[in-house]
């Protein structure tokens, strides 16, 4: 894992990218449902997602929740 904070990016074409490559892709502010790798061994759940909010990631039964910022 990357610590408590995790950064983000959004662009106006909709895709929300991680900075070291990895990304997930959606038309609107809000996504759910989405799978996305933060580390080699867990995939997270994407639970909501929203401009100026918290990304909030579901794994493993349990929720964690990360800053993100709009570019």
């Amino acid at each position: 894992m990357y610590g408590e904070y995790v950064e983000w990016a959004f662009e106006k074409n909709g895709e929300f990218s991680f900075f070291d490559g990895y990304s997930v892709t959606n038309g609107e502010y809000k996504i759910s449902g989405n799978k996305l790798n933060l580390s080699t061994h867990e995939t997270y759940t994407i639970v909501t997602l929203k401009k100026n909010a918290k990304l909030k990631l579901k794994a493993y039964g349990k929720t964690y929740t990360f800053d993100y910022f709009c570019v």
